[in-house]
């Protein structure tokens, strides 16, 4: 009997930790909706400019995406044709892989599991325990927004490695030893 109430008394921790993300969650989503500034404002940019920029680099970056996994692609498939080119082939087929993990992270949508929701709530955990109890944390834009800058930091850098390793392929490619 009391194993049945200890597993009732689980269930309820669970239900009470999952209402209490889809609760983080649904703050989250309404202050970034809210608190984040569109690429272009109607209000400030009455000749569009500011969004024609966005979108133009928007599109030349999506542009350099396509083309460098083009031709890590076109490099990888040739490789494996060449006998003396593991070394080469074992970089590119890493790239290539830390490429498309970085564009599926860009891509995603937020969601529970993709953005860092907090274990609980500060200012509730502040009026319980006092001040100097509980560790300051960041507000969850600030911690989204960090993440995206290191994705796209992340993503310079592996389109730099990338060149470099296609710049490789190319010399070899053509005879040419480095």
């Amino acid at each position: 009997m009391a194993d049945f109430l200890e597993d009732s008394e689980q269930n309820d921790r669970n239900i009470c930790q999952t209402d209490f993300l889809a609760d983080q969650f649904e703050k989250f989503t309404h202050d970034y909706r809210e608190k984040t500034e569109p690429k272009c404002c109607a209000e400030t940019d009455s000749d569009h400019s500011k969004c024609e920029q966005a979108e133009g680099k928007s599109k030349r970056a999506k542009k350099e995406i396509v083309n460098v996994t083009r031709k890590l692609q076109k490099a990888l498939i040739s490789l494996e044709m060449m006998p003396n080119a593991s070394d080469l082939l074992i970089a590119l087929r890493d790239i290539n892989s830390q490429l498309r993990d970085v564009i599926v992270k860009q891509n995603s949508e937020f969601s529970t599991s993709t953005i860092p929701l907090p274990e609980y709530d500060t200012v509730d955990m502040q009026a319980l325990l006092g001040t100097e109890e509980v560790a300051p944390q960041k507000s969850l834009l600030e911690l989204v927004k960090e993440d995206q800058q290191r994705v796209q930091t992340n993503l310079d850098r592996i389109l730099a490695e990338a060149e470099i390793l296609l710049q490789e392929y190319d010399h070899m490619k053509n005879g040419l030893k480095i």
